[in-house]
Order: C-alpha cells, then sequence, then structure tokens
C-alpha cells in the first residue's frame, strides 16, 4: 500500500478509530507479535479455511457420544409421527381436541384410576 494510499485511510477514519488514543510507535514494544513468515503462513491458511474458519476449534463428538442406533430409529419414528398429525390438523383430517378445563383433567384421572385398577385385577 502506498504511503498516501495509507494516510489517507488514517485520517478517514479518524471518526470510527478517534477513541483509540493509544500512542503506537516504531519502538521494540510496539513490533508486533508475529514475524512476516508466520504472518503470511496464517493469512494463507485462513484464505484457505474460508467460511470454514469458524470450525477451527470445533470438537467432532466420538461414537460414543452419539444416541444407540435404536434411539436414533425411535426419534426417528416420533418425528414422523408428529409430522404427520400436523399434516392431519393441517387438511382438517383430525378431530379437534377437547379443552384442558378442570372437568376434562378429573375425567381423565378417573379413567386412568379405571385402567389402573382393571390392571390390578
Amino acid at each position: 500500500m502506498r504511503a498516501q494510499k495509507l494516510a489517507e485511510l488514517v485520517v478517514s477514519g479518524q471518526e470510527d478509530y478517534g477513541w483509540f488514543d493509544d500512542d503506537v510507535t516504531l519502538a521494540p514494544e510496539h513490533t508486533p507479535p508475529l514475524s512476516d513468515d508466520e504472518t503470511g503462513r496464517l493469512r494463507e491458511v485462513r484464505r484457505r479455511l474460508g467460511e470454514d474458519l469458524v470450525y477451527v476449534e470445533a470438537r467432532v463428538p466420538t461414537a460414543d457420544d452419539l444416541l444407540p442406533q435404536a434411539a436414533v430409529a425411535q426419534l426417528h419414528d416420533i418425528l414422523l409421527r408428529i409430522h404427520e398429525i400436523e399434516r392431519q390438523v393441517g387438511q382438517g383430517a383430525l378431530p379437534a381436541l377437547r379443552p384442558a378445563t378442570p372437568e376434562v383433567l378429573e375425567a381423565a384421572r378417573q379413567l386412568l384410576a379405571e385402567i389402573d385398577s382393571t390392571r390390578s385385577v
């Protein structure tokens, strides 16, 4: 970058970056922490990663971290049933559900109690 262009960038960025009041000089304490070679290698790696840069520190799960195959199959079946119910509701193919009023809940409790007592027989 030419010196004139760099100076223009500094002047035009004053409004955005004027709050940064640290004095940066050419003194050794202000030397960038990486060499030119390291900086170039990092730039090349970043260019090659592109959009995948966000995955650099991602951890890929091990096989032990995953659900067993049977559990995945069961979840898949549940999702298919949910989708089918939503499709039927959207088409108006399912009857309306009764509201969860105290009377309905009490009737459900009584029915459950009757089922439990029948099972114990």
